[in-house]
């Protein structure tokens, strides 16, 4: 299964750190922006929620994923945890995705 979110801003640096602790993520490289690969799930964001880091280059913004891409087994899970602790300014899509 895959999900995608649209321009994703966490409420804090901490709350992400929730969860990559809750789903035991771990960043590894990847070409498409920055990876956090975890228990049964694998998450893609455009801007380094931790650090700020943009893909592009940009100012850093903390606590800002950008574009997410979601997919594994506990897809569904994981894209409720987010948008539990998350404002998403667009689309919110389960089932696909199309940002990232």
């Amino acid at each position: 299964m895959k999900a995608g979110m649209d321009l994703t801003d966490f409420d804090s640096v901490q709350a992400f750190k929730n969860l990559q602790n809750k789903y035991n993520m771990k960043e590894v490289e990847s070409e498409r922006g920055f990876k956090f690969k975890g228990d049964d799930v694998t998450l893609v964001t455009g801007n380094h929620p931790i650090t700020g880091e943009h893909r592009d280059n940009r100012m850093p913004e903390k606590a800002y994923a950008s574009y997410i891409h979601i997919e594994g087994p506990r897809t569904e899970e994981l894209f409720n945890d987010i948008a539990s602790v998350s404002f998403t300014d667009g689309k919110r899509e389960l089932g696909q995705s199309d940002f990232i």
